[in-house]
């Protein structure tokens, strides 16, 4: 093979990439998945880990970016360009620093230099400015993420380096004291809260390359659901649990509008009170969305529904925790009953687990003493509350998100049938 045509070739697809205005989503992540390839085979594994041990210097610039008002001010300003003595006369930072921030975030890739000399912004800053997805995780991640990671070397020695299994007496409460779990913890720091619930909705409507209704066929399942040329008996009776404010049953309802049934939110009170308010109130008369504050940790009060879905709540919990979830759900399902869990689910051969999955499990290491789990792990912790695993069902093209929706039934009308 010809390398230095290979290299050629490259950049010449990279420039042509460069003038084209969009690149569909999934194009993307196919084409970021070749890179990944091709970049893992000819960088050495020592210069990776290398640059991940210094990787955290553009988000202190970036974050000290956030706590000086650069992206605030340059987002709202309504100019195109900018001096840094302009930058550093309106946010009050000495002009050697401003200079030296503003070179770290063209490097990054947040501001171009123009031939003048000047920053313009690009496109990412909106998303840096106040109430910001990329704000908000950054502030997650320094104020939380980043203190814990620091000491959770130490954490592990001082526990015979075993893998943490309490959800109240893990890596989080050992760094900030506390006997509180991380999600209630938050709930008496406002700004965390509002960063955590402003990253978790980016990651439904943006993270993610296939939504779930992508990936488990709801219109070939919910067929005699749907109102269409003939109008149906029944009604689908669907559970949210732990749904928060209503992204998932709003995906459902987007890609089946004529879909018939009543649909149940469940969450803490202080999260479905914010319910999306286009689910307040649902204009076909054959269907209802009804928010219900409820603990997954107590008795499910609805019973024999046709599906109880969980998304993204599994990885959020340890085994104990996540088997007392999952007890309350078979409790209430009946022989026909469907669970379906939109989770990540990891690759049984380590071989093929991608970095984005390592990096996630460890934040939940950190965070909830929980994990990010393999089908074989979550077949043996179904199979220990009564469930059969059914299927596994993956989208096309995994991209950069192991996104999966896993259907499972009680294990004894496995045997009925």
């Amino acid at each position: 093979m010809d390398l230095t045509r290979l290299a050629t070739s490259i950049c010449e697809t990279a420039e042509a990439l460069s003038s084209q205005p969009t690149i569909d989503l999934q194009e993307r992540v196919e084409l970021l998945r070749a890179c990944e390839k091709l970049s893992a085979i000819i960088e050495h594994p020592n210069s990776r880990l290398e640059k991940a041990t210094v990787a955290i210097s553009p988000i202190v610039a970036a974050r000290v970016a956030i706590n000086l008002g650069i992206f605030d001010f340059v987002h709202n300003s309504g100019k195109e360009e900018f001096t840094s003595d302009e930058i550093a006369s309106h946010t009050g930072g000495d002009p050697l620093l401003i200079c030296r921030i503003l070179r770290s975030l063209t490097a990054s890739g947040i501001f171009n230099v123009t031939l003048g000399g000047t920053y313009s912004p690009g496109p990412m800053v909106k998303d840096l400015a106040p109430g910001g997805y990329l704000a908000s995780r950054i502030i997650m991640n320094f104020d939380i993420h980043f203190q814990i990671f620091a000491k959770l070397p130490e954490y592990l020695r001082d526990n015979q380096y075993r893998s943490p299994e309490n959800a109240y007496a893990g890596p989080f409460q050992y760094v900030f004291d506390t006997n509180e779990h991380y999600f209630n913890w938050m709930k008496s720091r406002p700004s965390q809260m509002d960063a955590f619930n402003r990253t978790m909705q980016a990651g439904v409507e943006r993270d993610n390359s296939a939504r779930w209704t992508q990936i488990f066929p709801v219109e070939q399942r919910f067929q005699r659901f749907l109102s269409t040329s003939s109008p149906v008996d029944e009604e689908l009776q669907l559970v949210d649990v732990g749904g928060g404010i209503g992204h998932e049953i709003r995906i459902l309802l987007d890609t089946l509008p004529s879909l018939q049934g009543h649909f149940t939110l469940q969450d803490v009170p202080g999260v479905i009170q914010s319910m999306l308010p286009e689910l307040q109130i649902t204009v076909p008369a054959t269907q209802t969305v009804k928010a219900m504050p409820y603990d997954f940790f107590e008795p499910q009060p609805v019973t024999r529904a046709h599906v109880y879905f969980l998304g993204r709540v599994l990885h959020d919990w340890p085994d104990a925790q996540a088997r007392s979830i999952l007890q309350h759900i078979r409790n209430a399902m009946g022989k026909d009953s469907v669970l379906l869990i939109h989770d990540r689910v990891l690759p049984d051969d380590a071989a093929k687990v991608h970095l984005s999955d390592t990096i996630m499990d460890f934040n939940m290491m950190a965070l909830c003493s929980s994990l990010e789990r393999t089908e074989a792990q979550f077949r043996e912790l179904l199979g220990s509350v009564g469930l059969d695993l059914v299927r596994v069902w993956r989208p096309e093209t995994a991209g950069l998100h192991r996104q999966a929706v896993l259907e499972a039934v009680r294990a004894d009308s496995v045997n009925d049938k």
